[in-house]
């Protein structure tokens, strides 16, 4: 089965993962493990795609997430959505990509929940 956007925000809900849990760390970890997996993917078709390093966090207090944006660039377009945990708890990733240019958005962000919630 290939994995969807849909399929993602189950595994994150799933696994127990909720935005209080969050903290800016997790969202840094989350960018460092998107990186690798663009830079490592084959599946994608844009020519110098790439994690931005620029990462748009909001907490509260207490240092929960309220919302996170990820951005991703290529050699035709800068700081596209990659993953964002919007503010009324939608996660989105990468409504601009093909099947092949979302796969390895899709990859890390799993792997992230993963790592997470404590499954790896």
């Amino acid at each position: 089965m290939d994995t969807t956007s849909e399929s993602c925000r189950s595994h994150f809900e799933s696994c127990g993962l909720n935005y209080e849990g969050l903290r800016k760390d997790d969202i840094w970890l989350l960018q460092a493990i998107l990186a690798r997996s663009v830079r490592t993917s084959d599946s994608t078709t844009i020519d110098d795609l790439h994690i931005s390093r620029k990462v748009d966090i909001k907490t509260n207090d207490d240092g929960s997430l309220i919302g996170a944006y990820i951005y991703i660039s290529g050699s035709y377009f800068k700081k596209r959505e990659a993953v964002s945990f919007n503010e009324d708890g939608f996660i989105g990733f990468c409504g601009w990509a093909d099947s092949n240019n979302s796969r390895p958005i899709y990859e890390g962000f799993e792997a992230w929940v993963d790592q997470v919630s404590g499954l790896v």
